[in-house]
C-alpha cells in the first residue's frame, strides 16, 4: 500500500508538472498537504530538510536525533522509539516521504524525499528559520544572520562568505557532509543537542578536543570518518544516548564510557570489521538498549559476563573472531549471559564469524528466549541441527541460520515457528538427499525464502508456503535431471519475485538450457507472473556460446566442463551476507 501510495504521488506531480511548467501548481498542492500535517509531524518533516537531495535517510538513526531534538512526545505503554516509528510511518502513508528498504515484516528501514517535496520542505524550514544550510540550496542572506538553530554543511562554496556572519551558540543540530576542515570549532557550541558528522572526511581526534563542552549532547555520530580513538573525555556526555562509530578504526571504547547512564546505542562495526572490545564496566550501563560489532573474543570473560546485567538490551550484535582453536572461558560467559538476556527483553541477536571454528555453543541456549524476535548467524559454521530451543519461540520473525545435515525434526521446528516472516537457510554439502519436499503444512506467514545447498533442490508440493511472495534458490543441473525438474514452483500461490542460482558444473550446454527452459516455462505460466531472475554458476561462458552456435549450424553439442567449484561460489554468497550484516545486524 505505501509504494502504491508513493506512486500516485508521483503520478499527480508529473500531471501538475505538465499544467504547471513553473511548479507554481505543484508547490501549492504540497503546501497544502503541509500545512494539513499536525505539529509534530511539521516538525519531523521539516528536519529532513537537513539532508542533501536523494539522500538515503535510515529510519533508526532518524528517529533518534528526532527523539534528542525533543520533539517525539510521550505516549502510554508506547516508548519514545515506537513512537518516533510511528511518527515515521505516518509521513510515508501520507506520502510525504518515499519508503525504502522495506522488509518482510512491511516496515520501512530508510526514506527518501522527493526533489520537488525536498525544496518545499527546505523553502519552510528557511522562511522559519528552522535550519540554516551552507550550500545544496539557495540560502537568503536575511536568514544566515543572527541566530542559528540548526545547520547543516552541505558543500564547501559558500563557507567563507557566510560562516563569518554566524551566531553558533543556539545551534541545536550539526550535521556535516563536507570536509572536516570546514566544520565550526566545537567550542562555538553551547546548547548543541545532536551532532552528525557521518561521513564527514578528514575527520580525526584532534576536533574532538573540545567535545565535554557539550553537557547537553544526546546524539553522536563520527560514522564513517575513519577516526582511531575516543578522547576520555567522552565520559563528560553524561546526557548523551546515542553514540555511533560504525567504519571507523576505533578499537577500543575509553574506560570513562561505563559512567554514561543514559546511553541507549553502542553501534559500532558496519562494513568494516568490528573489533572493538566491550568494555570492563559495561553492566553499570543499564539504560543500553542495543549494542552491535562488539568484539567478543578481544573482550576479558568477566566483560562478557557484565552484559547479563543489562536488562534493557533488546538487540546485540557480536563478532567472534577468534582462529585459534575455541576460548571455552568465553563460550561459557556467553552462554551465562545469553541465558540471563534471554529472560530479560532480548529481541534480537545476531553473531558474526569469518572463521570456521565451533560456534556450538549456540545449541545450548537456555532458558530459550522467548521474546527473541530475529536470530542471525552469518558464519562459515554450521550448526550441527536447528537448536531444539527454538521450538517454543513464538515471536520469531526473522531466522538466519547454517545447518550441517537437515532432518525431519529439523523441518518440522522451522514450518511450526508461527511468526515466522524471514528464512535464510543454507545447508552444508553434500546432504543425504537430493531434493527437500515443502509439504502443504506449516509456514504459514513466510513471506521470503533464502535456500543455499549444492546438490540439494527444493520441491513445493499444494499448499507450501501459501503466503510465500520471495524465493531465491538453487538448482543444480545434473540432479535435478533425476526428478523430471519438477520443483512445484506453480503451488507458491502468493510468489512475486524468484531468484534461483542455476550450478552448472559438470553439466552440459544442451542441459543447462533444458534446465532454463524448464524454469522459465514453470514461472510464465504461474498466474501471479512473478519477477524472475537467473544466474548461472560453473559454467564457461565462452564454451557455452560457441556450443550454441555450432547447435545453430546442426554441429554436435560439446560437453562443457566446469572450471568453478560450486563450494566456492556458496562461500562467496555467505562472505557477502557477512558483510552486510555488520551494516544491518542492530
Amino acid at each position: 500500500m505505501l509504494k502504491e501510495q508513493w506512486e500516485k504521488l508521483l503520478i499527480s506531480i508529473g500531471s501538475a508538472l505538465e499544467k504547471n511548467p513553473d511548479l507554481e501548481g505543484m508547490k501549492q498542492i504540497l503546501s497544502l498537504s503541509y500545512y494539513d500535517l499536525p505539529y509534530h509531524l511539521k516538525i519531523c518533516l521539516l528536519y529532513l530538510s537537513l539532508y542533501p537531495e536523494d539522500f538515503k535517510i535510515e529510519r533508526d538513526s532518524l528517529i533518534q536525533q528526532w527523539i534528542a531534538e525533543g520533539f517525539v512526545g510521550v505516549e502510554r505503554c508506547l516508548s519514545l522509539e515506537d513512537v518516533a516509528e510511528g511518527y515515521f510511518n505516518e509521513l510515508i502513508n501520507r506520502s510525504m516521504v518515499q519508503p525504502m528498504d522495506i522488509k518482510s515484516d512491511g516496515r520501512a528501514h530508510a526514506c527518501r524525499v522527493h526533489d520537488v517535496m525536498l525544496e518545499l520542505i527546505v523553502s519552510k524550514a528557511i522562511e522559519e528559520n528552522f535550519v540554516t544550510l551552507i550550500g545544496g540550496h539557495p540560502v537568503p542572506t536575511s536568514f544566515v544572520q543572527g541566530n542559528v538553530r540548526r545547520l547543516s554543511i552541505q558543500c564547501d562554496s559558500e563557507i567563507p562568505k557566510i560562516q563569518g556572519g554566524m551566531n553558533l551558540y543556539h545551534v541545536r543540530t550539526l550535521t556535516s557532509f563536507a570536509q572536516a576542515n570546514l566544520v565550526p570549532p566545537l567550542s562555538e557550541f553551547r546548547v548543541l543537542q545532536v551532532l552528525n558528522l557521518e561521513g564527514c572526511q578528514g575527520f580525526s581526534e584532534n576536533s574532538l578536543k573540545e567535545i565535554s563542552n557539550l553537557f547537553q549532547l544526546k546524539y553522536l555520530s563520527l560514522r564513517r570518518t575513519w577516526i582511531s580513538n575516543l578522547p576520555p573525555e567522552i565520559g563528560d556526555l553524561q546526557t548523551l544516548e546515542t553514540l555511533d562509530i560504525r567504519d571507523t578504526n576505533i578499537e577500543e571504547l575509553p574506560g570513562t564510557i561505563t559512567g554514561l547512564d543514559q546511553l541507549k546505542y553502542i553501534l559500532s562495526g558496519g562494513y568494516a570489521w568490528g573489533k572493538v572490545k566491550v568494555p570492563d564496566g559495561i553492566g553499570s550501563m543499564t539504560s543500553l538498549r542495543a549494542i552491535s560489532g562488539l568484539d567478543i573474543c578481544r573482550s576479558s570473560a568477566s566483560a562478557l559476563q557484565e552484559l547479563g546485567n543489562l536488562k534493557s538490551l533488546m538487540e546485540l550484535a557480536i563478532n567472534w573472531t577468534d582462529f585459534t582453536s575455541g576460548n571455552v572461558k568465553h563460550q561459557e560467559a556467553m552462554m551465562t549471559t545469553l541465558g540471563k538476556l534471554g529472560t530479560n527483553n532480548l529481541q534480537s541477536f545476531a553473531i558474526c564469524s569469518r572463521n570456521l571454528n565451533s560456534l556450538e555453543f549456540l545449541d545450548s541456549w537456555s532458558p530459550p528466549p522467548n521474546r527473541l524476535q530475529k536470530f542471525r548467524l552469518s558464519a562459515y559454521y554450521f550448526l550441527p541441527r536447528v537448536p531444539r530451543w527454538m521450538a517454543p519461540l513464538c515471536n520469531l520473525i526473522d531466522l538466519n541460520i547454517n545447518i550441517a545435515e537437515l532432518t525431519n525434526e529439523d523441518i518440522l521446528i522451522l514450518r511450526e515457528l508461527p511468526s515466522l516472516l524471514y528464512l535464510d537457510l543454507w545447508l552444508k554439502s553434500p546432504q543425504k538427499d537430493d531434493t527437500i519436499v515443502i509439504h502443504g503444512v506449516g509456514f504459514p506467514y513466510l513471506k521470503e525464502l533464502l535456500f543455499s545447498c549444492e546438490g540439494t533442490c527444493l520441491m513445493f508440493e499444494p499448499g507450501a508456503m501459501p503466503k510465500l511472495e520471495r524465493l531465491s534458490t538453487t538448482v543444480h543441473v545434473i540432479r535435478a535431471k533425476a526428478y523430471s525438474l519438477q520443483f512445484g514452483i506453480e503451488h507458491l500461490k502468493s510468489l512475486k519475485q524468484i531468484n534461483i542460482q542455476v550450478l552448472c558444473s559438470g553439466a552440459s550446454a544442451s542441459d543447462i538450457k533444458h534446465v532454463e527452459q524448464a524454469i522459465s516455462t514453470t514461472v510464465s505460466y504461474h498466474p501471479n507472473h512473478p519477477r524472475m531472475n537467473i544466474e548461472k554458476h560453473g559454467v564457461d561462458l565462452n564454451l557455452e556460446e560457441r556450443n550454441k552456435r555450432e547447435h545453430s549450424e546442426n554441429k554436435n553439442m560439446e560437453k562443457l566442463a566446469s572450471k568453478e567449484d560450486i563450494n566456492h561460489t556458496n562461500k562467496k554468497r555467505r562472505k557477502l551476507q557477512i558483510e552486510e550484516h555488520h551494516s544491518s545486524s542492530a
